[in-house]
C-alpha cells in the first residue's frame, strides 16, 4: 500500500496527558469579614469563568500544523491557574492581617476609654467623699445648734420657774410676817395683868427701850427661807436654817428655832414625823426671852404644865 500523499495526511486530533488540574490553595483562617467575603467571592467567580474559558478551549480541535509549536503552550495552560491561586492566596493573608492590625488598634482605643472611665470614677469618687463630709459636718453642726437651742430653752424654762418661785416665796413671806405679827398681838392680850404692873428689869427695860438696829439682808434672807421651808412642811431643814441666823443673835431667829421644837406649835402646824424635844424648846424660849421676846414666856409657861 503506496504511502498516503502528502496531502492526503489527516491531522488527528491531539490527544495527551492533559495538566492536572490545579489544586486550590488552603487559605490560611480568615475572620468572617464582609470586605474580605465580597473578594473572596469576586476570586471564585474570576476562577468559574476561568476554568469555562478553559474547558472550551481544549475542546477545541488542534491541526497538525499546530502540533509542532503546542509544547510550550501546556506549561502555559497550568501555570496561569497556579499564578491566580497564588495571587489569591497572598491576597487572602493581606486581607487576614488587615482586620488583626483593626483588632489591635481597636484594643488600644478600648484600653483608653476604659483608663479614662477609671479617672472619672476616681473623681467621681473623691467627689462624693467630700460631698459626704461636708454632708456630716452640717448634720454635727445642726445638732449642735439644736442642743444649744434645747440648752437655752430649758435655761429661759428654769429661770421662769425661778422668777415664779421667787414670787411665791415672797408671797409666803408676806403672810407669815402677817401671821407672826397676828401671834404676837395676841399672845400681847394675853399678858398677865399683875406681871404688866410690875416694874421691869432695867436691863429689859433698856433693852424695850433701846432703839431698833437696821434689819442685817443676810439674817433676811435666812428668816425668808426658814419660812419658805416651813411652808413646805420641810421642818429639818428650816431647822438647820435657823439656826445659821441664831448665832447672829437674832431673837426671832431663837423663837423661831425653838418652835420647830416645840410639840404643841409642830401638831398645830400638821408636821407628822417630826419628833419634838420640850427641853431643846424650853432652852430657845429662855434665850428668847432673855432677848427681847415677850411671847417665849407664855410658850415656857405652856411647856411647864
Amino acid at each position: 500500500m503506496a504511502p498516503d500523499a502528502p496531502g492526503d495526511f489527516e491531522p488527528e486530533p491531539y490527544i495527551g496527558t492533559r495538566p492536572p488540574a490545579p489544586t486550590r490553595a488552603r487559605l490560611p483562617a480568615i475572620p468572617a469579614d464582609p470586605e474580605l467575603l465580597r473578594y473572596r467571592h469576586r476570586l471564585d467567580q474570576q476562577l468559574a469563568a476561568w476554568r469555562a474559558a478553559r474547558s472550551e478551549t481544549s475542546l477545541a480541535p488542534i491541526t497538525a500544523a499546530q502540533m509542532p509549536r503546542s509544547e510550550w503552550q501546556v506549561p502555559r495552560l497550568w501555570l496561569a491557574p497556579t499564578v491566580a491561586c497564588a495571587v489569591a492566596a497572598l491576597a487572602g493573608w493581606w486581607l487576614a492581617s488587615a482586620p488583626a492590625a483593626r483588632t489591635g488598634e481597636e484594643l488600644t482605643q478600648a484600653r483608653q476609654a476604659l483608663q479614662q472611665e477609671q479617672d472619672k470614677v476616681e473623681k467621681l469618687g473623691a467627689a462624693l467623699g467630700a460631698a459626704w463630709r461636708e454632708l456630716a459636718a452640717r448634720a454635727v453642726a445642726s445638732v449642735d445648734k439644736a442642743a444649744q437651742d434645747q440648752e437655752r430653752d430649758a435655761l429661759q424654762q428654769a429661770l421662769q420657774q425661778s422668777e415664779a418661785a421667787a414670787a411665791r416665796f415672797a408671797q409666803s413671806l408676806t403672810q407669815e410676817r402677817e401671821r407672826n405679827r397676828e401671834l404676837q398681838q395676841q399672845l400681847a392680850a394675853r399678858h398677865d395683868p399683875v406681871a404688866a404692873s410690875t416694874p421691869a428689869p432695867v436691863a429689859d427695860t433698856a433693852k424695850d427701850n433701846a432703839p431698833e438696829t437696821p434689819a442685817d439682808p443676810e439674817l433676811l434672807h435666812l428668816m425668808a427661807r426658814a419660812s419658805l421651808l416651813l411652808a413646805q412642811g420641810d421642818i429639818a431643814a428650816a431647822r438647820i436654817v435657823l439656826e445659821r441666823a441664831a448665832e447672829t443673835g437674832s431673837a426671832s431667829a431663837l423663837f423661831a428655832l425653838a418652835e420647830t421644837f416645840d410639840p404643841g406649835v409642830l401638831a398645830a402646824w400638821g408636821a407628822l414625823g417630826t419628833q419634838g424635844d420640850v427641853s431643846r424648846a424650853g432652852e430657845l424660849y429662855a434665850k428668847a426671852l432673855v432677848a427681847g421676846v415677850a411671847a417665849a414666856k407664855e410658850r415656857l409657861a405652856i411647856l411647864r404644865r
